[in-house]
């Protein structure tokens, strides 16, 4: 993969996470893009799940670069 392949990914993926902050901040957060609803608590368990998944893989990409 070349560098301009990672940087324009990792972009996009943080433009991605701030969308996500700001929809979470809004009673769209409980609202799936098929119009069904889940409770807050399936909610907390997903994101908890998720970010465990993307703390995860951060740490991957970080330890690549640490020079």
């Amino acid at each position: 993969m070349r560098a301009e392949s990672f940087i324009t990914e990792l972009t996009a993926a943080v433009s991605h996470l701030e969308q996500v902050l700001e929809v979470g901040q809004t009673p769209a957060r409980f609202l799936l893009p098929n119009g069904a609803t889940v409770t807050e608590a399936q909610l907390c368990l997903w994101v908890e799940q998720h970010t465990a998944r993307a703390h995860s893989l951060l740490a991957q990409i970080t330890a690549a670069y640490t020079d």
